[in-house]
C-alpha cells in the first residue's frame, strides 16, 4: 500500500496539516480546488505518487476551516465558492513556499501542480519559492497575470480542455500568446474535455483518455526537471 499520512506544518500565525503520499525520490506540492483536500485530491495525489513521487497536500482553507473536504453536490458547491471568496490569496502563496520549504528537507528539488483555484495558485507560488518545474490543470485566470506567465523560466506545462466553461477559448489564446516565446512552456488544449476532467471523482466531467494523457505528460516533464532526494540519493 502506497504510504500516506496528515503531517503538520509550521506556517506564518499557525500550523498547517497536508496529506503526505508517496516515498519517491521527487517531491511534488500539489494544490488544492475550492472543494478542499477532498477523498477527489487525496486519490490524484496517491496517483503521482504510485508513478514514484512524494507528494504534499496543504490545506490551503485551514486559516478559514480546518480540513475542509467537500463532495459535489450544490450544497457542497456553494460552499466551496464561499470559501473561495473569503480566501486570502497572499497568504495561500506564503503557505504553500512553506510547505515547499518544508518538503525540500528531504527532497530538494521540489516542483508544483494545481488544480482549478490551485492551477492558478501553482503559478501565482513560483514567484514566492523556487520551483524546479510547474504544472497547472484547467487554473483559473491565468491570463490575468501574464508577466506572472512570463517570469516562469523553469519547465511549465499548462493543461485545459476546448470545453472548459471556466477557461474559455479566448483566454487559453491569451495564455498561449503570453507563453509563445518560452521554449520549455507548454499549453495542451484536450478536445472535448470540461473543467475537472482529471477528477475521476465527477463522473459528469471526468475525462479519462485526457486525463491519463495529461498524467503522461507532467509525469515526464517532472522526472526530467526534478533530481533525486538525499534520501535517493545516499542509497
Amino acid at each position: 500500500m502506497t504510504n500516506r499520512s496528515w503531517v503538520e506544518i509550521p506556517v506564518q500565525g499557525g500550523t498547517m496539516s497536508a496529506f503526505l503520499a508517496g516515498d519517491g525520490a521527487p517531491g511534488l506540492v500539489m494544490l488544492q480546488e475550492i472543494f478542499g483536500v477532498n477523498g477527489a485530491m487525496q486519490d490524484k495525489a496517491l496517483r503521482f505518487a504510485r508513478l514514484g513521487f512524494t507528494v504534499l497536500v496543504p490545506d490551503l482553507f485551514w486559516r478559514l476551516e480546518p480540513r475542509v473536504a467537500l463532495g459535489y453536490s450544490d450544497e457542497d458547491r456553494k460552499r466551496g465558492f464561499d470559501l473561495f471568496s473569503c480566501f486570502d490569496f497572499k497568504a495561500g502563496v506564503t503557505d504553500i513556499a512553506a510547505a515547499a520549504r518544508w518538503l525540500e528537507k528531504e527532497h530538494p528539488s521540489v516542483g508544483v501542480l494545481g488544480f482549478c483555484l490551485g492551477g492558478k495558485l501553482a503559478v501565482a507560488a513560483s514567484a514566492a519559492y523556487s520551483f524546479k518545474a510547474v504544472a497547472s490543470l484547467y487554473g483559473v485566470k491565468l491570463e490575468a497575470d501574464k508577466p506572472r506567465l512570463r517570469a516562469i523560466d523553469v519547465p511549465m506545462q499548462v493543461h485545459v480542455g476546448d470545453k472548459d466553461a471556466h477557461v474559455p477559448l479566448q483566454a487559453i489564446e491569451e495564455i498561449k500568446e503570453a507563453l509563445k516565446d518560452r521554449p520549455n512552456a507548454e499549453v495542451f488544449v484536450y478536445a472535448g474535455a470540461g473543467h475537472g476532467f482529471f477528477n475521476a471523482a465527477r463522473t459528469e466531467v471526468y475525462a479519462p483518455q485526457a486525463a491519463a494523457l495529461a498524467e503522461e505528460r507532467i509525469a515526464r516533464m517532472f522526472n526530467q526537471s526534478l533530481g533525486g532526494s538525499r534520501r535517493k540519493a545516499a542509497a
